[in-house]
């Protein structure tokens, strides 16, 4: 009878001294989770946004209704998104024949950049760090071909 309680408390004591790393193994790996589920959702928003932005003219509208989309769909404590878009000119740029006539307006390159994060949270006396996400993403905006006469 004795053995038996002796082995129960070893069971016990081993189980204090290992259940307090699973733990933090299990907290980091839903971290790691979030973490990238947040990274694509923000690489996926920043091509669209990108694409959309070089194929018309009036996007802001539904990029400010797509940053409400993301923000719903990121995990945790979160920096909102913050977006950046520019243009440039490709260059070099050729002339092209389009449908007779030649093109010879420029593209422009249309880049969007995207940054947010994890913030830091506590848990348990430990404190987890900021994760920074930034994505940036680049798409073409050709000139409009003219039109046959």
């Amino acid at each position: 009878m004795r053995i038996l309680r002796d082995q129960r408390g070893q069971a016990l004591a081993e189980m204090a001294l290992v259940l307090p790393v699973f733990l933090l193994a299990f907290i980091l790996y839903f971290q790691l989770i979030v973490l990238c589920h947040n990274a694509i959702v923000l690489q996926d928003f920043t091509a669209q946004t990108a694409r959309s932005s070089a194929l018309t003219d009036t996007a802001s509208l539904s990029n400010s209704l797509q940053n409400l989309r993301v923000v719903t769909q990121l995990l945790g404590a979160i920096k909102p998104p913050s977006l950046h878009r520019t243009s440039e000119l490709i260059t070099p740029w050729r002339p092209f024949k389009g449908l007779g006539k030649v093109v010879r307006t420029q593209g422009y390159l249309v880049n969007t950049e995207v940054s947010s994060g994890n913030l830091p949270f506590h848990f348990l006396g430990w404190q987890f760090p900021f994760e920074s996400l930034k994505f940036s993403a680049e798409f073409p905006k050709e000139p409009p071909i003219p039109e046959e006469e």
